[in-house]
């Protein structure tokens, strides 16, 4: 079933998505059970999609979860604060770069932003670091 033609939930599939453990098949139930009428809700259940599909160590579902949440959402501070934090576990630091300076700037003096920051800061230094000993390890072997 496309995710763009998933069926209105009820309260009741809502509160179960919740309670259980996640199974294989569960991921997707959680799909169909989204709550189309309200984008904060909407947002919210996308995310509850992603955390399912990561538990299930499925990457590309969650980032079309987070995508689609960050598209109901795109002012929502903890969807993006999520996803851009997925992102940077993901080793995508300029990707998440994005989402997590856009919280910083909506709560510029929160722990947890300060947090992701910092190591959103580290892994970017990191990834220079990398790139500038592979191109000087090039170098020497040219010469």
């Amino acid at each position: 079933m496309p995710i763009n033609m998933i069926p209105k939930a009820t309260k009741k599939s809502r509160s179960r998505l919740c309670r259980h453990p996640v199974f294989p098949g569960s991921a997707k139930n959680s799909l169909r059970s989204l709550d189309l009428v309200s984008y904060v809700d909407r947002a919210t259940d996308w995310c509850k999609a992603a955390v399912a599909f990561h538990r299930l160590d499925n990457v590309e579902q969650v980032e079309v979860c987070f995508e689609n949440a960050t598209a109901a959402a795109p002012t929502n501070f903890r969807v993006r604060f999520d996803y851009g934090s997925w992102l940077l576990t993901q080793g995508r630091a300029t990707s998440a770069t994005e989402h997590l300076q856009w919280c910083q700037r909506m709560a510029p003096h929160g722990a947890s932003v300060q947090k992701a920051i910092t190591a959103l800061q580290r892994a970017v230094r990191q990834k220079r670091n990398v790139r500038q000993a592979s191109a000087t390890s090039l170098e020497s072997v040219g010469r």
